[in-house]
């Protein structure tokens, strides 16, 4: 069961898709006045999803703070208007997705899917990158 991190200011959106994602995943939401970077020093999630259309908070310092915190974790932007530009900037600035509001629960668990397969890769890639670290070790290696 994978855990997902939902960044938003309301619930009203995940209200009707809650019970079918919590059926495959563990849910969590996050207090917007809470600081998140220490929040996610002690919890790990495969997979965040977060709003880029707050109206509190700045989405893209968010984004950046989970990178510096979590640079595995996919992050799934959501907005409500299909603007380019958003979409864009999100992307260029780290997204793994995004997907726009009012989605279906396929889409979004299609995204999700994606994202946590994402995140999968680049840990066997991180494991095998330190594990060829170690079988090719030129600090042994005696010349005559």
């Amino acid at each position: 069961m994978s855990r997902i991190l939902i960044i938003e200011e309301s619930h009203d959106t995940w209200e009707g898709l809650q019970p079918a994602l919590e059926k495959a995943h563990t849910l969590s939401f996050w207090p917007l006045d809470d600081d998140l970077g220490m929040h996610l020093q002690k919890r790990d999630y495969e997979i965040i999803l977060l709003n880029f259309q707050m109206q509190k908070t700045d989405s893209f310092a968010m984004l950046q703070q989970i990178q510096q915190t979590s640079p595995h974790t996919p992050v799934i932007g959501i907005g409500e208007v299909e603007e380019a530009s958003l979409i864009v900037q999100a992307i260029k600035e780290g997204a793994f997705d995004f997907v726009i509001k009012p989605f279906t629960l396929e889409k979004i668990l299609l995204a999700i899917k994606r994202g946590i397969e994402n995140r999968n890769l680049k840990n066997q890639i991180d494991y095998l990158k330190r594990r060829q670290d170690v079988v090719y070790d030129f600090n042994r290696i005696i010349a005559v």
